[in-house]
């Protein structure tokens, strides 16, 4: 175990999510590497996976030995050098969507430190500055704290009326105000007028980042998706003792999909506050437009064959 550095506060945990398998960008990934891979452990916009980047900015902010990060049952074979900086790993048996992918390890963590401040980090995004999200992280982490009843969301400053992402209609329009606010509503992928108006408005857009009490985390969820968390509830007995893993299958064979956006925050925006992302360029690379348009940027053309490495690894 290595020690936390000065970034690491005690108490703080990390939830790294890398269990997607990028359905969206799969015949662009086909395309470009001649086999599919998710996203999150492709070399995209740098010479470091997706997984590896988030790892890299994760580690100034929480301690190895606190970090959770949840894969999905094939995907280990992906990891290779990255499998030692990404703290306990968990994989979970099916994809279940959003909610349980957060669920899972926040119940590993909440076994062993019921007190944690939970940073939850999707790991397929692009960040465009290190050292400016951390500086924001560390912002969200210190307000959860302070506010124990409250989600602390990173909202990214938007570049364009975008209709593929999530957005949150702060309280106030940013940037006239650049602190927290409290969050009026959320709005899922919305139409081009109403993303045109949200733009105007000064509405940011939903990263995933975000800050929280694990206890809040559970209660929350416990009052919007009480069937997820009876699941949850059944299985934390579970957790760390020899019947673990057989228990974790006999959960996921009883679990549904749950959306963790639409089926918990949207629904207590009254629990939630946004903090602007400042200082940082951001996208969940969920578009191929929007891929390619950052690698051109970066001078990282996306080639039209395999990457010579890559398919080596596949091969």
């Amino acid at each position: 175990m290595r020690h936390a550095s000065k970034g690491a506060a005690a108490g703080r945990w990390g939830i790294v999510l890398a269990g997607g398998e990028g359905e969206r960008l799969k015949p662009l990934i086909r395309q470009w590497l001649g086999h599919d891979k998710p996203k999150q452990f492709c070399t995209l916009t740098s010479d470091r996976t997706l997984l590896e980047e988030t790892l890299d900015r994760v580690s100034g902010l929480v301690a190895r030995e606190r970090l959770v990060t949840i894969i999905g049952r094939d995907h280990g074979r992906y990891l290779n050098g990255c499998a030692a900086r990404a703290g306990r790993v968990i994989l979970q048996p099916a994809g279940r969507e959003t909610a349980p992918g957060i669920f899972l390890p926040a119940a590993h963590i909440l076994r062993a430190d019921p007190d944690a401040t939970v940073l939850i980090f999707p790991s397929d995004h692009f960040i465009s500055s290190a050292p400016a999200f951390a500086s924001c992280v560390e912002r969200a982490a210190a307000l959860a704290e302070r506010r124990p009843d409250k989600i602390v969301l990173l909202g990214a400053v938007p570049d364009g009326p975008e209709q593929d992402y999530g957005w949150i209609e702060p309280e106030r329009s940013w940037p006239r105000a650049a602190g927290a606010m409290k969050v009026s509503r959320f709005r899922e992928k919305p139409g081009s007028r109403e993303a045109a108006e949200m733009f105007e408005q000064g509405c940011l857009w939903n990263t995933m980042v975000m800050a929280v009490k694990v206890r809040t985390l559970w209660d929350l969820g416990r009052s919007c998706l009480p069937e997820m968390m009876a699941v949850f509830d059944g299985l934390l007995p579970e957790l760390g003792t020899p019947r673990e893993a057989s228990a974790l299958e006999e959960a996921y064979r009883r679990l549904g999909r749950f959306n963790f956006s639409s089926q918990i925050v949207e629904r207590v925006p009254e629990r939630v506050m946004v903090l602007p992302m400042t200082g940082v360029e951001w996208s969940d690379l969920g578009r191929p437009a929007r891929i390619q348009e950052i690698m051109g940027r970066l001078g990282r053309g996306l080639p039209a064959a395999p990457a010579p490495c890559l398919a080596a690894a596949a091969a």
